[in-house]
Formats: C-alpha cells, structure tokens, sequence
C-alpha cells in the first residue's frame, strides 16, 4: 500500500550534470527510533558542497520502513519507502551526518525515471565517487565482527602511535625508525592472534558488502573509506593493512578448517548461474588489487573482458548491472558511447550480445564466447534458450 502523502521527484535539469544530495535531521529528542526526516537538495555536480557517498548491501527488496521527506525550500513533508536495512544505516548515522550532504542512490536517483534519468545517472557513477570520503555500512555487528573491530582499532592506535613518535624531536628518532617500532608493535599483534580470531576476519569479509559488483568502483575510485558496523567505525585502510599482513596464515586457517563460501546453483532461480567457485578472501584480494591498479595509474590492462573475468563471482541484483557496473572503470570504455538502459524493453541479451561484440572487437579473438557458464544464459528468456551469448548476471552466493 502506497504512502498516504507520497514524494514525487522534481526533474533535474540536467541528468548528466546534475546531481541530488540528502541531508538528514536530527533525531526527534535524540530519540534514536523516532521517524526520519531529510530534504533532497539537487545541484550541479561540478560545483557540489562536500558530501559523503554511502555504499551498503540493498538487501531484502521489501520498502518497509518510511523516509519523511521533501525538496529544498518545500514546507510540507512527504513519504517515501526505503527498505528497512537503509532505514537501519540512516537512523544510525544521522547523529554524526546530521547537517552534512549525503548521497544515497536508492534515494537521490529517482529510481522510477528508467528512461530520462536513471542511465544518465548511472553512466556518471564514478564522478559522484570519484576521490570522495565515502562510508561503508556494513550492518550490524556480531561477536566477529567486534573482534576484527577491536583489532582495527588497536591497529590505528599502533599507526598513530608511531606517527607521533616520528614527528617529537626529543625522542631523537626519524621516520625509517618510527616505522619499526610501529612495524614490530604491528608483528607482537598479530602474533597474539588466536585462530577465533583469524575466523573473525573470515568472517568479517564474508558479509555480503564485500560481494557486490557495484563496490568496487565506489572503492577503488573513492578519496577515503571508512567501515561502519552499527555505531562503530574505522579507517578501511587498516583492514587493508591486517590482510595483507595476515593473508598467507589466513589461507592456511581457511583451508585447515575448512572454512568455506562459494557460488552455487539455485534451483529456484536457473539464471542464477554460477562462474568459478570464488572465496571471501580471493574476492576481497581482487577488490585490493583493483583497488592498487587504480593509484598506480597502470590501468590500460582493466579492459571490460578482464574485469568481468576477475568480478565475474560478485553479484548484482539486476542482471543489466552485470555489464554497467563496470562501464566507468573499463579502460577500453568511452562511457559517452553507452548508455545504460534499465526500461523493461531494455533487453539483458542483447545488453550481453554488445559487451560481447565490445570484447571481440578490442581483443581480436573470441574468448569471451568459451566462458564456462555460456551454455546456460538461455535461461535468462525461456524463449531463447539456443543463445549462445555468455551470461554475466548475477551470481548466487550462499
């Protein structure tokens, strides 16, 4: 059932040049549950204020819980549905951003405008991300994820620690040398972790944030990126810096006992196909990598073919995202000759038989056609199940 007062979007002027930012009041009383309250402010994007970007898992499909909003300069309030884990990640943060631009795409692109707005959009993603202090929601915490929480932690104070340590000339020491005592803190760390806690970090990547095809565009394009888990936060860098610390004992863990996440067939859903079996760890090795890539500005290798093969078990809710999700990241894209369509004529085969004619054409020979799980896009349409297009949807991982 609708809304009884529900939001209608205003058109942007522009879609390509334009974009919204959400900005939230503070809670009713400092009453955490009250209801949410925020104003949609459209702008230029070249001359927008600072905001954060903010990438979460969209989950359950189901709009249960409500967003009071209106545009700028509006007097009265409407509704809008979101679903109830955004509304979560709101309520959470809307203490710390209360008064800070935000952008949210579930609520800053109008989702319904398929045809003027949404691929316009979605074609300019990594100029919304594009070195900005982005905020990752990672949901809410458990017993694991406190664990790898308080290892951060420790981790920053350690960095800090010898940060300081560096720059206070009456200890007589220089750089080279604060970075050992920070670097042999760091070792008589991780040594004292015990194997729960290595499961901890397993774990902690294995949410399913770390999964999405959309993140890593948002991450390896992004200024800085900082974790939340429910009220905690902490600098991505420093789980970057434990897993590339830990990763070899973290295999050998993983592969002792037995730990394991893989991609697997749905009977319930046939287009649902798996690619390659793929691990928290090698996909969160991939996304590093990536990541690495971009800031050594040695990017002529992330073709679309290679993207698609490294990412090819991340999922995205709309098959059509198989392809977009990586139009801006793409070496060998002009992101000006593809427009993302997401209209229900916006047909996913033919959206697959163009990156594939793409691949062909930039690599010279026909790879991309032999991939292991072809023989089953077919079943995208029950109607042309003699396709010999490649399938690059969504993967179900469990």
């Amino acid at each position: 059932m609708p809304p009884p007062n529900p939001f209608t979007y205003t058109s942007l002027p522009n879609a390509d040049t334009w974009m919204r930012l959400l900005l939230l009041l503070l809670a009713t009383n400092g009453d955490a549950a009250s209801p949410l309250y925020g104003e949609l402010n459209p702008c230029a994007r070249d001359t927008a204020p600072p905001y954060n970007p903010i990438s979460y898992c969209w989950g359950d499909t189901t709009d249960s819980s409500i967003l009071n909003i209106r545009h700028d300069g509006e007097t009265e309030w409407s509704q809008l549905p979101i679903r109830s884990n955004l509304a979560e990640l709101l309520r959470e943060l809307r203490g710390s951003l209360s008064g800070k631009p935000i952008r949210v795409d579930a609520i800053c692109i109008n989702q319904s405008d398929e045809i003027t707005e949404k691929g316009h959009q979605v074609r300019n993603m990594d100029k919304v991300y594009r070195g900005r202090d982005v905020i990752i929601w990672l949901g809410q915490a458990d017993e694991s994820s406190n664990h790898v929480m308080d290892l951060l932690d420790k981790v920053c104070l350690i960095k800090a620690s010898a940060s300081i340590t560096a720059m206070d000339s009456s200890h007589g020491f220089q750089q080279d040398q604060a970075q050992d005592v920070g670097s042999a803190s760091m070792e008589q760390l991780f040594a004292e972790l015990q194997p729960n806690g290595y499961k901890a970090l397993y774990e902690f990547v294995s949410r399913p944030w770390f999964s999405r095809r959309w993140i890593v565009q948002l991450y390896v394009l992004s200024g800085t990126a900082m974790i939340w888990v429910d009220n905690r936060k902490q600098d991505f860098e420093a789980l970057q810096l434990v897993y590339r610390a830990l990763r070899p004992k973290l295999v050998q863990h993983r592969d002792g006992k037995g730990w394991k996440i893989t991609c697997n067939f749905d009977p319930d859903h046939p287009h649902h196909m798996p690619s390659e079996e793929i691990d928290p760890l090698k996909r969160f090795h991939r996304l590093l990598w990536t990541h690495d890539t971009v800031l050594s500005h040695n990017t002529d290798g992330l073709t679309l073919e290679r993207l698609l093969d490294n990412f090819a078990g991340f999922f995205s809710a709309d098959p059509r995202d198989g392809i977009y999700a990586f139009l801006s990241l793409a070496s060998d894209i002009d992101p000006l000759l593809w427009l993302p369509e997401y209209s229900k004529v916006a047909d996913v085969v033919n959206i697959y038989r163009t990156a594939v004619f793409h691949i062909v054409e930039q690599s010279g020979c026909l790879d991309v056609v032999c991939r292991s799980n072809h023989a089953f896009a077919g079943s995208v349409h029950t109607e042309d199940r003699s396709t010999w297009v490649p399938w690059f949807g969504p993967q179900r991982i469990t």
